[in-house]
């Protein structure tokens, strides 16, 4: 056989299966997201085997008169949109925070809600050093996506292939669905609200042995905190998310929120290094202020605020943030700014003595 005929015979062999694939992935409509919430093969938990940032997608669909939206990374899963619609008289909010949420997703998520959810008038983001690059985390709704190269990686995806056979397996009786669960967390108004439920925080509410504990092992935990790498397109992607909302009349604030003093202080304080240098760009670049939450406050000394580590704070925490940025008024935190930035840095930088933080200068 000649090489030109092995040739032809591979190519034909690689469009076939790729025609088999596309069509078997279109055909159980494995590439969109209602259809892998409803099948059943995933249970309605953001923290299963299922991409949060699809299951975040999917009460972001449902929710009705939306009018506040929360964003962020796992630490902000903890803002309750109930304290929002009932304190602030919100029709509507939902958090679709999402583990290691980049700015890229926050921009693809915004241009979503901008053309289908027209209610919205404020967004939050809470940032953290490691948004800005692009470094992927988890799988994205196909809904979502902007480029046709992305669309067609989305839909192409391994994922896309096992979610598309599972699907198959279950109509074919071959494979049960999973049961559907309404337990705290799962399928109630946890998951729909986006709040995140934490077993453990109701358990040391009456158990102040359980608290003391918690909170010793945080003090001797060791922590080490490596700067995170910066990507360029990030900044360009959350000017372009300010200034679409402000388009739109879209109130957008930017936050840091706390970690504990114990992360701060490690590797000379790297990570508030590392917030205070992007938050400079943001301020002077962006000419957008920024709600920071890691001045060092009381929130920051309080190891009993947090849950599950020292970058994530419960529920008492995320209430004292969010009243602070709803009422636009900073008693714990502070509102950074293009003109009072070098002020904030050096209350900073008298608190730590770090010759680090004081390179920023």
């Amino acid at each position: 056989m000649s090489y030109k005929k092995i040739f032809f015979s591979f190519l034909f062999i690689v469009l076939l299966g790729v025609i088999s694939i596309s069509f078997f992935i279109f055909f159980t409509k494995a590439y969109k997201s209602e259809v892998l919430i409803d099948s059943q093969i995933y249970q309605k938990n953001h923290h299963s085997a299922l991409s949060d940032r699809i299951t975040k997608f999917h009460i972001l669909k449902k929710k009705k008169n939306l009018e506040y939206v929360i964003m962020g990374t796992s630490s902000t899963w903890v803002f309750d949109p109930k304290l929002i619609e009932k304190k602030y008289n919100f029709k509507g909010a939902i958090n679709i925070s999402q583990a290691a949420a980049k700015i890229v997703e926050h921009y693809k998520f915004i241009l979503w809600i901008l053309e289908n959810k027209r209610d919205v008038k404020e967004i939050i983001i809470n940032l953290e050093p490691f948004s800005f690059n692009e470094l992927q985390y988890s799988r994205l709704p196909y809904e979502i996506e902007i480029t046709l190269k992305d669309k067609i990686a989305n839909f192409f995806s391994f994922l896309s292939l096992k979610d598309a056979v599972k699907i198959f397996l279950v109509d074919l009786n071959f494979l049960s669905k999973n049961k559907p669960e309404i337990k705290k967390g799962i399928g109630d108004s946890y998951f729909y609200s986006g709040l995140r439920y934490y077993p453990d925080y109701f358990k040391r509410l009456n158990n102040n042995e359980l608290t003391i504990k918690m909170v010793n092992k945080l003090k001797n935990s060791n922590i080490k905190y490596y700067r995170e790498s910066f990507d360029k397109n990030s900044l360009n992607y959350l000017r372009e998310i300010l200034k679409k909302s402000r388009d739109r009349n879209i109130k957008v604030t930017l936050f840091f929120d706390p970690v504990s003093y114990i992360f701060l202080q490690s590797n000379d304080y790297e990570y508030l290094y590392s917030e205070l240098k992007i938050i400079k760009k943001i301020v002077n670049e962006l000419n957008q202020e920024v709600f920071y939450f890691n001045n060092l406050n009381e929130i920051n000394y309080a190891l009993n605020l947090f849950e599950d580590g020292h970058s994530h704070y419960n529920y008492d925490a995320a209430k004292l943030v969010l009243e602070e940025i709803l009422q636009d008024n900073l008693v714990i935190g502070t509102k950074i700014s293009k003109d009072n930035f070098d002020s904030i840095l050096n209350e900073i930088i008298e608190k730590t003595k770090s010759k680090k933080i004081n390179a920023l200068y």
